[in-house]
């Protein structure tokens, strides 16, 4: 089966809008120079039997592999030459820490693929479990996304060979019957089965499928969570045994599986993961979980862990793929613009373990300092893998349905693509998301007759287009609208977005209180901004009367809106503003009147146009 939506596998964007701006920053200040200023990353993997042994995590080998696949994804986005030699570089190191066996962790030989630690080999007082197949997870899918851009030899034998170790060692009548559930940590360790079912597709090597349906089967297993047969159920996500998020990436072999077989099963069940953790999880900023896992409540302020919104925009990326619903789009969109931009400081050196709904911001090597270690002071689970957020924009900022092209984003900039061998160049003029107007400039397609889509969010209840000088005299509703015409070269399609305030209402803990949007962002009420209301508290607003004066950039980042309710003048700020100067914030204001229930990615009912000149 092939997937609905595909990737466009030459894509490079130029992008000259706040996510090009930070994700610049990110690759400058964070992921070029990580091996010198955090060498334990690789020496942990080069020698896991040294002496004494390192004061190591369950999840430290993960580390490597993270920042490989956010530094491939990033680099596949802007093919930035300076990020490609690092990452280059990085890489072939990493491969060098490969063990004869194929063994790829951090783990002393006697501790191996066990599962258990041993105390006196790694400096600590009690054993404990390890995740050492998840950690394997991280380092393969990496590698696998660099092998596809590159063709790299030495990233294929490496990825092989690791495979051949895990064939070996689970699953084996000629060697026993070991299982990955024998591991424990399952809903971390059973994640490496995503990447099982990618290489049957890369391969078509049966041993590759046989060892991914293994793990599906062990999904059922005592003690675990059972994804698979209870979203064939209809069970919601947070109902399951194990709903915590390093799950969505062995969820992530259910959408593998169906392309690999296409049995519609797989399908069912991970669109209906993938709807219920949107609907009843994912919070109003676009960042999925509550304390690292789903509970059912999006108003619980409990902790957004970043590494928990990267595994969600990964599912709904794959969702995206899998149906081509612009929901999804939208739903990324959202996690984009609120949770991603929201989670780095404007510099991009540092990003957060926690983007809060309310409260503040804390760099994840204050938060979660316990991760720190000697030669890693700036690595934890969240550091090497929030820009992900950003590099996922390269799996679904333009896609194809092998004959037609999807816009999904818009920014200012310009985005490069190759289609049946045609060279594509779309200028976006625009200064989306804080104006509703994008102006996009198509060029390479002149003289051809061809479909184009383009994504209308939910959000957006009354849009314009007009093609060159041709307005569109019906009105637009939200999904794709797709325009079907020959082309010449500069064609432009200008797109005018609704982006009124929409209002969402709270419940729980934020009764009585509403968020506000305009656009696809979240607004935010900062006190560094409102110098003049002393208390701090949050103005009360209006959802009839509150309306937009006008914006300008804020201090650090970000964007301020100036609003006025019933002759008051108040202050509001995009999520990357807000918390950024260390001020405490809010996203949930108190109300007067009545709010009513808003259009959201999981509830929004809408179409397919179609226009054709």
């Amino acid at each position: 089966m092939k997937e609905k939506l595909s990737p466009l596998p030459a894509l490079h964007m130029q992008m000259q809008d706040a996510v090009g701006r930070l994700v610049d920053n990110v690759i400058d200040n964070w992921l070029i120079g990580i091996r010198q200023s955090n060498p334990a990353i690789l020496d942990m993997l080069k020698d896991p039997d040294q002496k004494p042994g390192r004061h190591l995590l369950p999840w430290s080998g993960e580390f490597a592999g993270k920042y490989v696949t956010c530094s491939v994804l990033l680099w596949r986005l802007t093919r930035n030459e300076k990020l490609y030699t690092y990452l280059k570089g990085f890489i072939s190191e990493l491969i060098s820490c490969q063990r004869e066996n194929g063994y790829m962790g951090c783990w002393p030989t006697d501790c191996q693929l066990s599962g258990r630690s041993a105390r006196e080999k790694i400096g600590e007082e009690e054993p404990y479990n390890t995740w050492d197949a998840w950690s394997h997870y991280h380092i393969l899918y990496g590698l696998l996304l660099w092998h596809r851009e590159t063709g790299d030899p030495a990233a294929w034998d490496c990825i092989t060979k690791t495979a051949d170790l895990f064939c070996k060692t689970f699953y084996n009548p000629k060697t026993g019957s070991r299982r990955l559930y024998d591991m424990g940590e399952t809903e971390m360790n059973y994640a490496v089965g995503h990447v099982f079912a990618l290489l049957y597709r890369e391969t078509g090597e049966e041993k590759y499928l046989r060892f991914a349906r293994k793990v599906l089967a062990d999904f059922a297993a005592p003690g675990c969570g059972d994804y698979y047969r209870l979203a064939l159920a209809g069970q919601e996500y947070y109902k399951t045994p194990k709903p915590r998020w390093e799950s969505l990436h062995s969820i992530e072999l259910l959408a593998q599986l169906y392309y690999c077989t296409g049995e519609d099963d797989y399908r069912r069940a991970f669109t209906q993961i993938w709807r219920s953790i949107t609907r009843t999880d994912v919070h109003n900023t676009g960042g999925f979980s509550t304390g690292e896992q789903a509970i059912g409540n999006p108003y619980e302020n409990g902790a957004i862990e970043t590494c928990c919104t990267v595994a969600y925009m990964a599912l709904t990326a794959d969702m995206l793929q899998l149906t081509g619903d612009s929901m999804a789009a939208d739903a990324l969109e959202l996690s984009t613009y609120n949770a991603g931009l929201g989670s780095f400081s404007p510099t991009g050196r540092w990003s957060t373990y926690n983007t809060p709904m309310e409260g503040d911001k804390k760099a994840n090597y204050w938060e979660i300092g316990f991760q720190c270690r000697p030669g890693s002071p700036d690595l934890n689970c969240c550091s090497v893998n929030a820009p992900r957020m950003f590099g996922e924009l390269s799996r679904w900022a333009y896609m194809t349905d092998g004959s037609a092209l999807y816009i999904n984003y818009y920014g200012a900039g310009v985005g490069e693509m190759t289609l049946h061998g045609k060279k594509l160049r779309i200028r976006q003029t625009t200064d989306y998301p804080y104006a509703e107007r994008v102006h996009l400039q198509i060029s390479g397609l002149a003289g051809t007759q061809y479909k184009i889509y383009f994504r209308i969010p939910f959000w957006s209840g009354k849009t314009k287009i007009q093609i060159n000088d041709c307005p569109i005299a019906r009105e637009i509703c939200p999904g794709y609208f797709s325009v079907d015409r020959e082309w010449a070269d500069g064609d432009t399609v200008i797109i005018d977005f609704d982006m009124s305030l929409r209002f969402a209402p709270g419940a729980g803990a934020y009764k009585d209180r509403c968020s506000v949007y305009r656009g696809p962002l979240l607004l935010a009420y900062d006190r560094f901004y409102c110098p003049e209301k002393e208390d701090g508290t949050p103005p009360e607003i209006s959802p009839g009367t509150l309306r937009l004066i006008q914006t300008e950039p804020a201090y650090l980042c970000g964007r301020l809106f100036y609003l006025e309710d019933a002759g008051k003048r108040m202050t509001l700020c995009d999520m990357q503003a807000a918390g950024a100067s260390g001020t405490p914030y809010t996203t949930w204001l108190p109300i007067t009147g009545t709010c009513q229930k808003f259009p959201s990615p999981d509830n929004i009912t809408h179409s397919y146009a179609q226009y054709e000149i």
